[in-house]
């Protein structure tokens, strides 16, 4: 893949494998669970980047692995051309100053027993960004960003609601003067008004801070209103990568039509033919030769069980590893 100068991470060939000990009668049986599994990604600085997949898929994994909270076993993650997993003491710092995660549920990643002032002022002083005769006024500041009052430096985070505690843990986050957020289920534990007001606020601090977002969900029609383009994964593959309202009005994958088809929609006019998918997703202990989602796949031909499809490009700026649509685009080329 061709690398644009604008690039700030480059994800290659990243692949993360657990050792699994199982029992098998009087003796054990160790098995290797890939939770991802080849994935080469290029994120622009700026833009908002969605990884999109069901539970299994592999996605907060991958989250971590760009977050350096888990080695990876194979490929690499780079950010302004350092390999991630290579960081150390002050590299890794200086790392983690600039890319910052909003994890999902805010009740737990903020301490109980801290008063929200002395939370946002945790990482000013880890980070060392500010001297500490600064911190008040950058706690304060931190707080309107986010839509809070400067009261709410006072509270604790069971007295606020739980999108109020979203809106502090983001302040934490933005906390370092980060220029990447990764967004792990950001939203998906709040009320779905709550959530709107939260994704809107994400687009508001990007506008005024350039900030660039790595945005990992389940929700499909909720990621394609907030990024700019979408990579779909499937059992700790890439499946298709597309801008995100073409992907969402033209998804070309068998598995992207099966996910979009399933998203209800108001207008009888808007509304898909539902897709169907037999059988449940493979275990990643035991993955499927081939494509990962030939099992289940409606179109899937014979070569699908025995390759496994390459990410290739399909001409409108969208990637796709899929037999079924390579075997298309030959067939359609002059």
């Amino acid at each position: 893949m061709a690398r644009d100068s604008d690039e700030l991470l480059n994800i290659e060939d990243a692949r993360k494998a657990f050792g699994v000990v199982r029992r098998r009668g009087l003796g054990v049986e160790r098995k290797q669970l890939r939770a991802v599994d080849g994935v080469t990604l290029a994120i622009r600085a700026g833009e908002s980047f969605g990884i999109v997949g069901e539970s299994g898929s592999g996605k907060s994994t991958l989250g971590r692995l760009v977050l350096g909270l888990e080695q990876p076993t194979g490929g690499s993650v780079r950010f302004r051309g350092a390999e991630v997993s290579h960081l150390v003491a002050r590299d890794a710092r200086a790392y983690w100053r600039e890319v910052q995660v909003i994890f999902q549920d805010p009740f737990s990643s903020l301490n109980p027993r801290m008063r929200v002032g002395r939370i946002l002022a945790e990482p000013l002083r880890n980070f060392g960004n500010l001297a500490p005769a600064a911190h008040a006024a950058r706690i304060e500041e931190l707080l309107r960003l986010v839509g809070l009052p400067e009261s709410a430096a006072q509270r604790y985070p069971h007295e606020l609601s739980g999108g109020q505690r979203q809106r502090v843990a983001i302040a934490a986050a933005l906390a370092a003067n980060p220029k990447v957020l990764v967004a792990d289920e950001a939203v998906s534990a709040l009320d779905v008004s709550v959530q709107a007001q939260i994704i809107n606020l994400l687009i508001d601090l990007r506008k005024r801070l350039g900030l660039t977002y790595l945005f990992i969900t389940h929700q499909l029609n909720l990621c394609a209103y907030f990024c700019d383009r979408i990579a779909v994964l499937y059992l700790g593959q890439v499946m298709e990568v597309c801008d995100a309202r073409r992907l969402l009005d033209d998804p070309r994958h068998p598995y992207t039509q099966a996910l979009i088809s399933a998203i209800p929609a108001v207008d009888p006019a808007l509304r898909r033919e539902r897709v169907v998918l037999s059988g449940e997703i493979p275990s990643p202990l035991d993955p499927p030769p081939g494509c990962p989602f030939q099992p289940r796949c409606p179109r899937a031909i014979g070569i699908c069980g025995e390759v496994r499809p390459a990410l290739v490009e399909a001409g409108d700026g969208r990637q796709i590893a899929c037999h079924v649509v390579s075997e298309e685009m030959r067939a359609s080329a002059p």
